[in-house]
C-alpha cells in the first residue's frame, strides 16, 4: 500500500501540471472570440482602410494653381493615343518619341500661376481657363463663332458682283488663315461710296 501512495501522489502531481498547462492554452472558441472582437474594433470597414496611418489634416491652398488652354483636350487625346501604340523592337524609339511629343503638348496646354495677380492676368487674356471643362467650353464657343462668321461670309460672297468676288479671292489667297470679314478697300478718286 505504501508503494501505491507515492505512485498516486506522483500521478496526481503530473495531472495537476497537465491541467495547469491546459489552462494556459487557448481553445479554438477563444481564438474565434478574439478574432471577432478584433474585427469588431479594427476592421477596415469600421475605421477605414488606413486607420492605423496618421496624416495631417487637409488644408486648402489657393495657389499654386493650374490653368488650361483650349489645346488641353487634344493634348490629352494625343497622349492617350501615343500610350496605346504597342512597342515592337525598333519601333520603341518611335513610340517613346511620340510619348515625348504628346507630353510636351500637354505641358504646353497647361500653366501654373503662383498668385492672384498672375491668375487675373492669364484669365483676362482669354487664352486660359480654370478647369479642363471650361477650356473645352471656350473651344466650342470659338468654333461656333467661327462657323457663324463663315456662314455670314458665304452669304455675303454669294450676293456680290464679279469684281468684288475677284478682290475677295485675291485677299483670301494673300491671307494665311480664314478671314471672316474682308476689310473695305480704299477707293481711288471718283464717285464716293454710298452708305446704307
Amino acid at each position: 500500500m505504501s508503494q501505491e501512495v507515492p505512485d498516486l501522489a506522483e500521478r496526481l502531481r503530473k495531472l495537476q501540471e497537465e491541467l495547469d498547462f491546459l489552462k494556459t492554452q487557448k481553445t479554438q472558441e477563444e481564438f474565434d472570440e478574439g478574432a471577432r472582437l478584433h474585427n469588431e474594433k479594427n476592421a477596415p470597414w469600421i475605421n477605414g482602410q488606413y486607420s492605423s496611418m496618421k496624416f495631417p489634416p487637409y488644408v486648402f491652398r489657393a495657389f499654386p494653381r493650374m490653368l488650361y488652354n483650349e489645346q488641353y483636350e487634344d493634348a490629352c487625346l494625343q497622349l492617350a493615343a501615343a500610350a496605346r501604340v504597342p512597342g515592337r523592337g525598333a519601333e520603341d524609339s518611335e513610340r517613346e518619341e511620340a510619348l515625348r511629343v504628346a507630353e510636351r503638348a500637354k505641358r504646353d496646354a497647361t500653366c501654373t500661376v503662383a498668385n492672384e495677380a498672375e491668375l487675373e492676368r492669364r484669365i483676362g487674356s482669354g487664352d486660359w481657363y480654370l478647369s479642363p471643362l471650361e477650356a473645352y467650353g471656350g473651344k466650342q464657343k470659338r468654333i461656333e463663332a467661327l462657323a457663324t462668321q463663315a456662314a455670314h461670309r458665304a452669304h455675303d460672297d454669294r450676293n456680290m458682283g464679279e469684281l468684288a468676288k475677284q478682290e475677295i479671292e485675291a485677299f483670301d489667297d494673300a491671307a494665311e488663315n480664314f478671314v471672316a470679314e474682308i476689310p473695305v478697300a480704299k477707293r481711288g478718286p471718283g464717285r464716293p461710296r454710298k452708305e446704307a
